[in-house]
């Protein structure tokens, strides 16, 4: 598979990454495909037509570099130029004239992979340059992205979240209904799933990864100031608060997958999705709200 990116310095504000088993279908072995999706703030750089690099490491051999092809929005659906796809919902509780909103478009990428047999690969994935400035990162480097396949004793395919990640909110007055972000996954093989919050990472194209320090007052566990504070709800996948301050906040969401081994009668870790959104809170809300 050939290697190829387009470099060039944009705007990022989320990305997500994920991975389907499609081996079944197509009737070759460890054939998977891999799912990538960068949001961009459309008042910044474009995001060219160019593939997406993505990086495949595990313990059994040499990194596996792939190429994606970009998936080009048209006609109602596009937004932003160059392919980028509408965000559903964006503008549904927040105001989008005011000067906090961020207009955001969806630029996808897929493709295939047949993996040599291992029993446990890291899928990585990097936007080139640059995150969206926002209020709770020290700083704006570049975004990454990776997530964990354990086929120790079967294929898996990783959580899929449905929801779009890109949202604007707005602040919560005083007797308001805290605000329900959805970010449910679907999970097609029957596994146990677990909803939590990470940390955002910068990094080079196979990684490691490493940490972006927060800004002072803010965690990992409460990257958004929420009068309610942020509650995960682990069966629908919700996170419900009350933004009490206006501002753009990157939050990171990462969905573990667990299995149950009859044999060793414990859960076993077989993999993951991580996505990395940038929440706008603005004072205005939508007055349709």
């Amino acid at each position: 598979l050939s290697f190829t990116t387009e470099i060039k310095a944009s705007h990022y504000s989320g990305g997500e990454l994920y991975y389907q088993y499609i081996g079944g279908t197509t009737g070759v072995a460890n054939e998977y495909r891999i799912f990538v999706q960068f949001y961009r703030n459309n008042g910044g750089v474009g995001i060219g037509t160019g593939a997406q690099a993505v990086c495949i490491t595990s313990s059994c051999g040499a990194n596996i570099n792939i190429s994606l092809p970009k998936i080009l929005a048209t006609g109602a659906n596009l937004s932003g130029g160059n392919g980028g796809w509408v965000v559903p919902g964006l503008d549904e509780c927040a105001d989008p004239s005011d000067p906090s909103f961020k207009d955001l478009s969806i630029h996808k990428y897929e493709g295939n992979v047949i993996l040599p047999p291992c029993a446990n690969y890291k899928i990585a994935v990097i936007a080139q340059c640059c995150r969206d400035n926002s209020t709770n990162l020290a700083g704006s480097p570049n975004m990454y992205l990776e997530v964990d396949l354990n086929n120790t004793n079967v294929q898996n395919s990783s959580p899929q979240i449905l929801a779009p990640a890109g949202k604007a909110f707005c602040l919560t007055q005083p007797g308001q209904q805290p605000f329900v972000f959805a970010q449910g996954a679907q999970e097609v093989d029957g596994d146990s799933i677990v909803y939590s919050f990470a940390n955002p990472q910068q990094g080079t194209n196979c990684g490691p990864g490493t940490n972006i320090p927060l800004a002072g007052g803010y965690t990992v566990n409460n990257p958004i100031p929420s009068s309610t504070g942020i509650i995960i709800d682990q069966k629908l996948g919700t996170f419900t608060f009350s933004p009490s301050q206006q501002g753009s906040y990157v939050m990171k969401v990462e969905v573990k997958e667990y299995r149950f081994d009859t044999i060793s009668l414990q859960w076993v870790y077989i993999g993951n999705t991580v996505r990395e959104t940038q929440v706008p809170v603005t004072s205005a809300c939508n007055p349709q709200v």
